[in-house]
């Protein structure tokens, strides 16, 4: 079904915004907002607040990464209705949501630049503010991409200019609509949460448990495995696992035309190349360990993250990392199901923290406890988690999926809505559905 239009357009003079109704005046920001400067000198106000993913959140003053109470005088106070604008450091951040409208007064890093709306309601600005936001109006201002920008660069926006009517209509609607389109976005966002939650119980059940509910369990003497099938044994990783040692120069063949696996190169906690890199193509000097195809690929650096996989081909990988191969009946494959489990991932995470930067070192690693099925049943389990993880996945992308197009279908509405590419005066009185 189309949207109701506007019987007349102009030409707006502004490539960005193309024809707006004819009614409609388009006037400098300046005319239409004022700079907000009023310094928290003496600390009239504590509230602190922060412009977070599109929205001005609290904060606690007490705990703001050590920052003394003194340190926020310098910080400028906002009340309910300004906009604060970020405008630092558009050169390299193109992603962030970089205006936002302030509901409560408190103070607010001077770095950003606040604004009073004058001759337009805050509602509507807001709304008009983030189309032009999404749609990168800023980083084309001030005579091409800058670092930061202040008031007299933005000053001069060409800012579109409804009647007052037409701007509560419009404020109206959005907040409506975007209000339905944000909760179908939080139900996403808590199918993902549920899924990976699954995801991970699936995995940590099957490699501590195995298939078998009616299977006998015996206590395993480790605190953090429990209990176990009866029939499986439990010793340590450095009876059945063998750890690379030596490294490789990656500047020299043919080291340097093999892939080379990184940290970064694998998805947390699921077990997933994300993509692939040679070590030329990563400029890679320091020593590399060698890897086989089917090796299991630890990093050691914050396990936390739960960074393993399975090397896909002979290959090198960093030296924040550990190459692993299993041995005395032990799969690779189960192996690194153990590695990305909870009570591993939960020991592994623990013992990291005893040193300065989080990270298992090979000692460590090879006194972990793992509890060990027969070969048959690791790849019984192997299988399963294979086939049930790639079920969980596939749901998790497609509710990704869904989420962009809804934040898509936001994005737009408000900008055809701002601009008066559509006409939502009779719209705006419609009950919620």
């Amino acid at each position: 079904m189309s949207l109701p239009r506007y019987p007349e357009y102009k030409d707006s003079g502004v490539d960005w915004l193309g024809e707006v109704p004819a009614h409609w005046a388009i006037n400098p920001f300046y005319s239409l907002a004022s700079e907000r400067t009023e310094p928290n000198s003496g600390m009239l106000e504590d509230n602190l607040l922060s412009l977070s993913y599109g929205r001005i959140v609290r904060k606690n003053i007490e705990s703001n990464d050590g920052l003394l109470p003194e340190s926020f005088e310098t910080y400028q106070i906002v009340k309910p209705g300004d906009i604060v604008f970020r405008l630092t450091d558009l050169q390299n951040d193109k992603r962030s949501l970089r205006t936002a409208i302030v509901e409560e007064q408190g103070i607010i890093t001077s770095a950003y630049l606040a604004a009073k709306p004058t001759g337009l309601q805050s509602g509507y600005l807001s709304h008009l503010l983030r189309a032009y936001d999404v749609t990168k109006v800023f980083y084309s201002m001030g005579g091409g991409l800058r670092q930061s920008m202040k008031f007299s660069d933005i000053k001069r926006l060409p800012t579109l200019a409804p009647s007052a009517e037409e701007q509560t209509s419009i404020a109206t609607f959005l907040d409506r609509e975007t209000a339905k389109i944000d909760g179908l976005i939080a139900e996403q966002e808590k199918l993902i949460a549920l899924l990976a939650e699954k995801r991970q119980a699936t995995i940590s059940h099957a490699v501590t448990k195995g298939l078998n509910p009616d299977a006998p369990l015996k206590d395993s003497g480790v605190a953090w495995l429990g209990e176990v099938p009866a029939h499986w044994s439990v010793q340590t990783l450095q009876r059945c696992v063998y750890v690379a040692e030596g490294q490789v120069n990656p500047e020299l063949q043919p080291y340097c035309s093999m892939l080379l696996i990184a940290p970064n190169h694998i998805e947390s906690g699921s077990g997933r190349l994300l993509y692939f890199e040679t070590a030329e193509e990563q400029s890679a000097e320091s020593g590399k360990y060698l890897c086989q195809a089917g090796d299991v690929i630890y990093s050691k650096i914050r396990p936390a993250l739960r960074k393993v996989c399975i090397a896909p081909e002979a290959c090198l990988c960093s030296a924040d990392m550990y190459p692993m191969r299993g041995t005395a009946g032990l799969s690779n494959k189960f192996l690194m199901w153990f590695m990305l489990s909870e009570p591993f991932s939960a020991f592994a995470a623990l013992e990291s923290e005893r040193v300065a930067m989080p990270k298992i070192n090979r000692e460590s690693l090879k006194e972990v406890w793992l509890s060990l099925p027969p070969p048959e049943e690791q790849g019984a389990i192997s299988t399963l988690l294979d086939s049930e993880t790639a079920r969980l996945d596939a749901l998790t992308t497609e509710a990704t999926r869904g989420i962009a197009l809804l934040k898509e279908r936001r994005a737009a509405l408000i900008s055809a809505a701002v601009t008066g590419k559509i006409d939502v005066r009779n719209l705006a009185e419609q009950k919620a559905a």
